[in-house]
């Protein structure tokens, strides 16, 4: 066996084991003493796309191509490599180039169903993707696209078994698992109790995957959500406390006179009705051992921080009008409508900033 070999050996069983950056110097290495290797480009090519360097992924898949147009790989590496580029008609063209010079390769195809999902041919991208559930049914990725295009048809049952089974074959599939909570999150399969089942699958991809911001961004869009609902408890808490205070003659004559105690116990009442229903309700659907993870990212949110100090002082506000007994109409005027704009003005401008932190694909 001589030494180039040997190289050439080494660097793909380092590519096997994900070690693509040692196995992409081996590969340089072993090109420069036999350039016109058509297989060893193509496996520099797919090192590269690995290593998420597109110009480099491309520009070994053409000179492999060059050598040898027939290598399926490098096709399916160089259609790969020009969709993260945005160069979406090329690698179409090069995706299809992939399935003519290998059509039995599953892998090719899923190149393709890619492609096509990028530009928006969902029905085309769901028919090919099925076809690669076909060719290699034990391959997670499948599963996924048959998954992503049924979900871009709104074909949300479909969606969700592909997910489960994409996570059957690969439990530590996040991206599945982050789609499969998105579907619980908007609860587009039609089950309350799947809004726990949606923080629980965020949080296990936040915990497998350190680096995937999309995860994290969830979970921060749910606890906003959460926080969100509470100005409409914030909002009946404020409405209780208007109607006892009027209705206890709070205010009235002069020098104003104190109000009738009952009607203001029987709004405080309702007030802490409405919010310990809340919490009950929160802390039910909400698994334990989340909990405290939760608060912490909601104080590490901005937009979430915002919104949950305005709703509280809203809930302050109808607590005070119940528990100031000479509550006159000056002092409504200056806490009431004041604190109604500042809920809706706090929620429109949070949720906006809230999606400028979107991460982007």
């Amino acid at each position: 066996m001589t030494a180039a070999v040997e190289t050439l050996r080494r660097a793909q069983a380092l590519a096997d084991v994900g070690r693509y950056a040692q196995a992409a110097g081996l590969l340089v290495q072993y090109l420069a003493a036999d350039p016109g290797s058509a297989p060893a480009w193509a496996e520099l090519a797919r090192c590269r796309s690995l290593l998420d360097d597109n110009e480099g992924a491309l520009h070994a898949a053409d000179q492999s191509l060059a050598a040898d147009p027939s290598q399926a790989r490098a096709w399916q590496t160089r259609a790969a490599a020009l969709a993260d580029l945005g160069r979406y008609q090329e690698s179409l063209a090069s995706a299809q180039e992939a399935v003519r010079a290998e059509p039995g390769y599953w892998g090719g195809h899923l190149v393709l169903a890619s492609t096509l999902l990028r530009q928006g041919r969902n029905s085309e991208a769901y028919e090919v993707s099925r076809h690669v559930v076909h060719l290699e049914p034990e391959e997670s990725r499948a599963h996924y696209m048959v998954g992503i295009s049924a979900q871009m048809l709104r074909n949300y049952p479909v969606a969700e078994q592909a997910y489960r089974e994409a996570l059957r074959l690969d439990p530590e599939n996040t991206s599945a698992r982050n789609n499969l909570s998105v579907l619980h999150m908007n609860r587009r399969l039609g089950n309350r109790s799947r809004w726990s089942l949606a923080l629980e699958g965020f949080a296990d991809v936040a915990a497998v995957d350190l680096e995937d911001r999309t995860a994290r961004y969830n979970l921060e869009v749910m606890v906003f959500g959460a926080v969100a609902r509470t100005r409409w408890i914030a909002a009946l808490g404020l409405v209780a406390g208007v109607i006892g205070a009027a209705v206890s003659g709070a205010g009235e004559g002069f020098p104003p006179q104190p109000g009738a105690l009952a009607p203001r116990l029987v709004a405080l009442a309702v007030i802490v009705a409405l919010w310990s229903a809340w919490a009950g309700r929160v802390r039910s659907r909400v698994p334990e051992r989340l909990r405290r993870p939760l608060v912490a990212l909601g104080r590490r949110s901005v937009p979430v921080t915002v919104l949950a100090c305005v709703v509280a002082f809203m809930a302050l506000v109808s607590v005070l009008i119940v528990a100031v007994p000479w509550t006159d109409a000056a002092f409504l005027g200056a806490t009431v409508a004041p604190s109604i704009w500042l809920v809706i003005l706090a929620y429109w401008g949070s949720r906006a900033a809230l999606r400028r932190r979107r991460p982007k694909d």
